[in-house]
């Protein structure tokens, strides 16, 4: 069965309900289902008919198309936005439905995908219902579909359940930030002060960070490109409940690094996405470049950078809606400077930085153990499914219902 979104209306959105995900909460195979809007409780009937199930498959229909996701057990119910569709598997002695999610990522479905969705110049790329109807798949035995998918999900069970513990550790840390350093009402401070510890201060954000800028080589010169340096760009920012930044997908070589005007990140350094998607936050985890669009942000106070990394999240809100531009979203430099925040005693981030350290250690372990799972798995998957997608429907003589 395959169904498109809902198109839902605005009196029927609400901060309780029922989780509304739309195209930008899928990503590489996950579906983030903590959004902020929701279906509220009294239009449930309303959205029955569309509503999307643990094992269901999210496909983008418009603009990111065929970016594809799945609701894991344990996660909610969900209502889709009308730029993904959702497929639901009938008759599992056909088709199992962790394959079939396997299946729609693989390359030679995404290679034949491309020959078919509409291409755009002004509007955003698109694939109808009645087109996905169309698709036709040459399944392997139901056996071998089982065990290509235990393979495959062993593999992303890893990677998930390495997610989760980030997420843990990341709000572990957070809240010892939040409780000790973060930034505090006037009021708060001027508390501290009364009681004798003096050298907690408001000052411009800037003062207690060097910003560093970054560029881009040009793209036309083979001998700057696909080098031993990662180069960040936004694509590059971790996923949710992730804080390191240790690969990217395009790398530099030391020429390309020394024809532009910036310089290699240190370990620590807090890069800030500064244009068109402002406000993503992550920490370098080996020493990288990184493009124009974004900003270094390399800590004055406290040695480890875990006390900037913090800082910058809990600006980032502010950050994004002081951001500006006649055609994309933009954080200048004046807007960082035009940012004050607390500046606490070095003690004070010494002893914080040391409190967090080992579970920041923790989590740049888990996403190197992740990325070597994620190169594993994707090194497999095409093999494993080499030969499932062909132009053709499923067959009748395969007793196929459809999906």
């Amino acid at each position: 069965m395959i169904s498109d979104g809902y198109r839902v209306r605005n009196e029927e959105l609400g901060p309780v309900g029922i989780p509304f995900v739309r195209g930008g909460n899928i990503g590489d195979g996950w579906i983030d289902t903590n959004v902020a809007d929701h279906v509220r409780p009294e239009f449930v009937g309303r959205v029955s008919p569309k509503l999307s199930q643990p094992g269901d498959v999210a496909f983008i229909t418009k603009g990111s198309v065929g970016r594809v996701g799945r609701l894991r057990h344990g996660q909610p119910t969900v209502v889709l936005a009308p730029q993904v569709a959702w497929w639901r598997v009938v008759d599992r002695t056909i088709i199992d439905p962790t394959f079939l999610f396997y299946l729609l990522r693989g390359p030679s479905f995404q290679a034949s995908l491309y020959g078919v969705k509409t291409h755009g110049s002004m509007v955003a790329d698109y694939v109808s219902i009645s087109q996905q109807l169309e698709f036709w798949l040459r399944l392997p035995p139901i056996a071998d579909q089982r065990d290509i998918a235990r393979i495959l999900g062993a593999l992303d069970d890893k990677i998930e359940l390495n997610r989760r513990m980030s997420e843990t550790l990341e709000t572990t840390a957070r809240a010892i930030f939040e409780s000790t350093l973060g930034p505090s009402p006037a009021d708060l401070v001027e508390q501290r002060e009364a009681s004798g510890n003096a050298r907690w201060a408001f000052m411009p954000f800037t003062d207690l960070v060097e910003v560093v800028g970054g560029g881009t080589p040009r793209t036309a010169e083979p001998a700057f490109w696909d080098g031993a340096i990662p180069w960040f760009s936004v694509v590059d920012a971790p996923n949710v409940g992730g804080v390191w930044v240790m690969e990217t997908e395009r790398a530099i070589t030391a020429a390309g690094l020394a024809s532009v005007s910036t310089r290699l990140l240190p370990i620590g350094t807090t890069i800030l996405s500064a244009r068109g998607t402002v406000g993503k936050v992550a920490l370098v985890g080996r020493p990288m470049a990184m493009n124009q669009s974004c900003y270094g942000l390399i800590s004055k106070i406290g040695a480890l950078g875990y006390f900037t990394y913090f800082q910058t999240r809990a600006l980032a809100d502010e950050l994004r809606q002081r951001a500006h531009g006649s055609v994309f979203d933009t954080i200048t430099r004046d807007t960082l400077q035009g940012i004050s925040t607390v500046c606490p005693p070095p003690e004070a981030v010494r002893r914080f930085e040391d409190a967090v350290h080992p579970l920041m250690l923790r989590m740049q372990v888990a996403q190197e153990e992740s990325g070597t799972a994620i190169r594993l798995r994707d090194g497999l998957l095409p093999k494993l499914i080499s030969g499932a997608m062909s132009s053709g429907r499923l067959t009748e003589d395969r007793g196929a219902t459809g999906v």
